[in-house]
């Protein structure tokens, strides 16, 4: 019986860590005020810690999860978001609700959404997006359901959903992030403005 230790073994690898979005980001002004009102309802409900400022998003679509993400489904995702990008013209986005989303156990996201019918464009634009993706062979995860929303931060109390001021900005462009799931770790993997 051989008991010597194999000396060129290569690791099992681990979890899959590395995450590919799309997504749009409020600007400067739009982002500082999301970003107040975390904080807001942290000190109001004495919830969780608020996401970092740069890290506040929209995700249009969530590709997937990867112990190491090939060049392949980076490029196919940038084929759509140009196709998707070159139709499409800016558009208004309007967030005016806070909520606790999640009914099991664990940590729930405190979101920043809005009622659709005030997100129309921005419906239609991720629903173009998805068929694009579809195209090339990348459609993401999720379906077609689709609820425009900031994640404002996570706590294991659940708060019912209240109005708040409207927040609004111009989408002018679409992200690719690669994220490193657990880490506060954004890479953006390329950038494309609305041209339509």
């Amino acid at each position: 019986m051989n008991t010597q230790p194999e000396l060129f073994t290569t690791p099992a690898p681990g979890p899959p860590n590395q995450r590919l979005f799309v997504g749009l980001f409020p600007d400067g002004h739009s982002a500082g005020l999301i970003h107040r009102l975390a904080s807001e309802m942290r000190h109001r409900y004495n919830l969780g810690k608020e996401r970092p400022l740069d890290h506040l998003h929209i995700t249009l679509r969530w590709i997937n999860d990867y112990v190491e993400i090939p060049d392949s489904d980076v490029e196919d995702v940038s084929r759509a978001c140009e196709a998707a990008t070159a139709r499409a013209a800016p558009f208004e986005v309007r967030l005016d609700r806070v909520v606790s989303w999640g009914n099991g156990v664990g940590k729930h996201p405190l979101v920043l959404t809005g009622h659709g019918d005030n997100n129309d464009t921005l419906l239609e634009f991720q629903h173009a997006l998805w068929k694009e993706l579809i195209k090339c062979g990348q459609p993401g995860k999720g379906g077609r359901d689709f609820n425009p929303h900031v994640t404002l931060l996570y706590d294991e109390r659940s708060i019912q959903e209240e109005p708040v001021p409207p927040i609004t900005w111009t989408v002018n462009e679409i992200v690719l992030i690669h994220s490193i799931v657990g880490a506060t770790h954004y890479d953006p993997r390329g950038r494309w403005r609305l041209r339509g």
